[in-house]
């Protein structure tokens, strides 16, 4: 609804005692690898030839060390299991969320033209 951020950051916090550390961790040390990172590609842009995708590589180096580590057994987290396989037959959507998507859509719409309207001035 409107006032959505405010119930997340409540429940956040509500919650703060049920994160676990270790994915904490895990997710702080990808963020400070990102943003030292693409702060380093900024700063050597004009020597770098070639921009690593370097959110593909965490993303990969990471799924890698979880699981070597045994992230899984070893700390009790929730590690992507069995994919599967080829796409789903297409469905329509419930119509009971049509409401609550019509709403947020039509935020997004009113940011998105207020957007559009400040570049174009």
């Amino acid at each position: 609804g409107p006032l959505g951020m405010f119930y997340i950051y409540a429940y956040a916090f509500n919650n703060i005692r049920s994160v676990r550390l270790e994915a904490l961790l895990l997710s702080l040390l990808s963020i400070v690898v990102l943003v030292v990172i693409k702060e380093l590609n900024e700063q050597f842009k004009e020597k770098i030839k070639v921009v690593l995708p370097v959110e593909l590589v965490l993303m990969i180096a990471t799924s890698v060390a979880c699981y070597c580590a045994d992230m899984e057994s070893t700390y009790g987290l929730d590690v992507v299991g069995p994919i599967p396989e080829g796409i789903p037959p297409p469905q329509s959507p419930p119509m009971n969320v049509l409401a609550d998507v019509v709403i947020e859509g039509f935020g997004i719409a009113v940011v998105g033209y207020a957007a559009s309207i400040m570049l174009a001035q």
